[in-house]
């Protein structure tokens, strides 16, 4: 296919393209992606201790409508075994527990409803989302390209991101505020690969695993495993909470500290990644019922803009 037919193609016949084969194995991460459209499978144990995944379309940020609905089957290889399954809004699903080791595969079955395809960026119509986004005042810059406009600007973001990664690899609060300043020492020294980076976050990941391998506080593998996207999303998200309680009014920051809290606490639990949007939300509907419209959605906006 040549590179101008494929720049034409729509989201869903991407994903239908990137699905072609797509086999795992129950407790190992697979991520496909083709510039565009990305897919992933992500491991984990639930509290009762069986192994869950959450499978990720992504699209572009905020969601677009063209992720919600997709219907999939996932089949046990080895056995006549599958289920169906319908990814949410944000583009994702959770497969029911299944023995770690086991041989799968997932298969696209296409849309529950037939809506007007949007094309991907890069097709000849503009997409009226990211637009949307940018004209919205107030909103904390995307973190890939403001390392390469404005990397002081992404530098103060990554103030309050880098200790909630420490604290989530090294366990230890105090330990981890000792290495927030090499953390970012390092990060300024490689303000040229972060700037050319496709997803600041994954560069950050790879830099925050050589620190830790170099500074004898644990090794590579393990920094990568204990930062699945769901775990990524949490963080972001309590980076996100912070921001507003800087900027909120008086009232509000009560609410937004519970908010805070909680996301700390389900990173800390060792549960399995439940959305953290979810947490937000049950939050903010016990805590402030009657602010919980507003600030879900200005929480919403500030995360969806940040991780564009």
């Amino acid at each position: 296919m040549s590179v101008s037919m494929k720049a034409n193609l729509t989201i869903v016949e991407r994903i239908r393209q990137l699905a072609e084969g797509f086999r795992f194995v129950c407790g190992q991460p697979v991520h496909r992606s083709d510039g565009v459209v990305d897919i992933s499978l992500d491991g984990f144990r639930n509290e009762e201790g069986l192994l869950r995944h959450l499978f990720t379309v992504s699209a572009g940020c905020p969601p677009g409508p063209e992720v919600k609905d997709l219907q999939w089957t996932v089949r046990e290889t080895d056995s006549e075994s599958a289920c169906s399954y319908t990814t949410d809004r944000r583009g994702q699903f959770c497969l029911g527990p299944i023995e770690p080791g086991r041989n799968c595969e997932l298969l696209f079955e296409g849309c529950k409803q037939v809506t007007e395809p949007r094309k991907a960026p890069g097709a000849t119509a503009a997409s009226p989302r990211v637009a949307a986004t940018d004209a919205i005042p107030g909103v904390v810059p995307a973190l890939t390209p403001t390392f390469r406009t404005d990397p002081g600007r992404a530098m103060e973001i990554m103030r309050l991101i880098a200790p909630l990664l420490l604290e989530r690899i090294l366990g230890d609060p105090a330990v981890a505020a000792q290495h927030v300043e090499g953390l970012l020492d390092l990060l300024r020294q490689q303000q040229t690969l972060l700037r050319s980076a496709k997803h600041v976050r994954d560069e950050v990941v790879e830099l925050l695993a050589g620190y830790c391998e170099q500074q004898l506080l644990c090794k590579e593998p393990g920094v990568r495993t204990s930062l699945p996207r769901p775990v990524m999303d949490n963080i972001l998200w309590q980076a996100v909470v912070l921001m507003e309680e800087n900027r909120a009014v008086q009232e509000e920051r009560a609410s937004l500290g519970a908010v805070r809290r909680a996301l700390n606490e389900q990173l800390r639990s060792g549960e399995g990644p439940e959305p953290a949007e979810d947490t937000v939300n049950f939050t903010l509907e016990e805590y402030a019922p009657r602010q919980a419209s507003d600030l879900v959605q200005r929480l919403q906006t500030v995360f969806d803009a940040l991780v564009s």
